[in-house]
């Protein structure tokens, strides 16, 4: 009796609770089920699946459904990323066929084929299992397991990384079956094409200094294939490195050690930066037993190679592996299976892998939306950073793009992230930002065009996106020595795509310095000005 009390007790002040399947934990209540799946290439296969169930839901009649997609070429694991707040959503993580997460002691059933065919039909599975079309092994729906309202038609996919590959490939496969529940993707910093997964750019990844190297052959963007001068490409089966460019031309990957690290480098002069007369390694991707390198390096070894290794994928081979493997080929796809699917990537100054300064992956992940006539954003507005973080309300550092609007100059990173914001929160923001605009039916863009003061302060608001918007809150709030006239707030019933409309607060009277505050649906504009009585001047 009393090891029992004992034990009640060391239960209870772990703040857990046993219920089902069920373990509440912090700010979330952890389901764990075992999806039937065929991708595990048996009929009776399960993929392991761990839902983080919310406390409260974000809308009224329920939460939507977030499914996060691990980078990297891992089976995945079931550890939550996201940040605690984000407590209103229903995010699902999951492992693919033949992957073990050690953490949790949980694993899948099948065989590893490293983002291929088989994983991309174990996400096509949990897509549906989070719509309520599948149940788990215990013939339970996602609605019987939860204990809140599941908004099915409100499903995303984050895919952190080289995540963002797979998401947009289950929609370019399995698309039409998806249709109705999968609504958006979140791709986060991923590399959409095979030159950049490979990182035939840039960083040197392996068996290297820290460095942040840039490939000094990368001479110009195209939103498919790089454009890379491979005329100096190597295969050394003796050396340390097989496949390189040769920037020396003796025919090895010719390093040196650097001083502070004590690891090789091929930069020789020690100046921090490679050129055309230094070497530069390449890397590959697996299949399981051959090495992958990317569609144009394989071809180019074509002229480089007289007898083909076994360990090397064949062009013909790397062009299979990749073509379900590279975004930058699906979107159009996968916009023809779901036309109302939604994009939002998301890149921070300094990129987790990728040190060209054009950021050439993001703009193909970008370009891959806005060319196949989808909406597209990159990052989350300041109002959802302002929601994860209400410190973040005070910043003007923060990105405030507009949808379907490319950076005037890539190369000029004031379209990113800082980089003192962690990669998670900006993350939850954006994946708050998408549910939301899928819940409201908010695709719209909103510009503050002008403002001007006079009697009062007047706006001009334009919907520069796609779609045609209606009631949109707006709200001009004024901070200082303000008698009357502080706080003006409207809707604006119907504002047509290209349309603009004008607001106004009417009459202001106060003294003095003070700050103007303008809103309309998530955007907003900050100004100062001074009050003379009832005349307001815009500094």
């Amino acid at each position: 009796m009393g090891r029992t009390f004992v034990l009640l007790l060391l239960f209870l002040s772990l703040g857990l609770k046993n219920f089902d399947n069920s373990i509440v934990v912090e700010n979330n209540t952890i389901v764990d089920i075992n999806l039937p799946s065929n991708s595990t290439g048996s009929p009776t296969g399960n993929l392991a699946v761990r839902i983080y169930a919310p406390h409260h839901t974000r809308y009224p009649d329920g939460s939507p459904v977030l499914i996060y997609v691990p980078g990297a070429d891992t089976p995945g694991g079931l550890r939550n990323c996201l940040p605690a707040v984000g407590d209103d959503l229903i995010i699902i993580y999951f492992i693919f066929p033949g992957g073990y997460d050690a953490e949790s002691g949980r694993g899948s059933d099948g065989i590893y084929d490293h983002r291929g065919e088989n994983c991309i039909l174990a996400l096509r599975d949990v897509i549906l299992y989070s719509a309520g079309k599948l149940a788990d092994s215990s013939g339970k729906t996602i609605d019987e397991v939860l204990h809140v309202p599941v908004l099915h038609n409100n499903i995303g996919l984050l895919g952190a990384s080289n995540g963002g590959n797979i998401v947009v490939a289950v929609s370019a496969l399995y698309g039409n079956e998806l249709k109705g529940y999968l609504r958006y993707i979140v791709q986060w910093e991923s590399p959409v094409s095979s030159q950049i997964a490979t990182v035939d750019l840039g960083p040197i990844r392996f068996n290297c200094a820290p460095n942040n190297f840039v490939n000094p052959r990368y001479t110009a963007y195209n939103p498919f294939i790089l454009t890379v001068d491979y005329s100096d490409l190597v295969y050394n089966e003796s050396s340390s490195v097989q496949v390189f460019h040769d920037g020396n031309g003796d025919g090895k990957y010719t390093t040196i050690i650097e001083p502070n690290s004590g690891l090789p480098t091929p930069d020789l002069n020690l100046d921090g930066k490679l050129e055309l007369n230094e070497d530069f390694p390449l890397s590959a991707y697996t299949d399981g037993t051959k090495d992958v390198y990317s569609r144009p390096v394989t071809h180019a070894l074509e002229s480089v190679i007289s007898s083909w290794p076994s360990n090397i994928a064949t062009p013909e081979e790397a062009d299979a592996y990749w073509d379900i493997r590279e975004a930058v080929r699906m979107y159009d796809d996968a916009m023809a299976n779901i036309p109302d699917l939604r994009g939002m990537v998301l890149a921070s100054v300094k990129d987790h892998v990728q040190s060209a300064p054009d950021k050439p992956h993001i703009r193909q992940a970008f370009d891959g939306w806005n060319n196949s006539h989808a909406w597209v954003k990159i990052n989350p507005s300041p109002f959802y950073m302002a929601e994860v973080d209400p410190s973040f309300a005070g910043r003007n550092d923060l990105p405030n793009n507009v949808a379907n609007t490319a950076p005037e100059n890539w190369r000029i990173h004031n379209y990113c992230m800082p980089e003192d914001i962690p990669d998670n929160l900006y993350q939850l923001a954006a994946i708050w930002e998408m549910a939301d605009r899928v819940y409201y039916n908010r695709w719209y863009t909103l510009q503050i065009t002008e403002a001007s003061g006079g009697f009062g302060v007047t706006a001009r608001v334009k919907n520069v996106g796609i779609v045609d918007a209606s009631n949109i809150s707006w709200s001009i709030d004024v901070e200082g020595i303000v008698i009357t006239g502080s706080h003006t707030e409207g809707v604006i019933e119907s504002l047509p795509a290209g349309e603009e409309a004008t607001i106004n607060s009417g009459l202001i009277f106060g003294v003095g310095p003070a700050k103007v505050k303008i809103m309309a649906g998530d955007t907003s504009k900050t100004l100062t000005c001074f009050l003379f009585g009832l005349l307001t001047i815009l500094v």
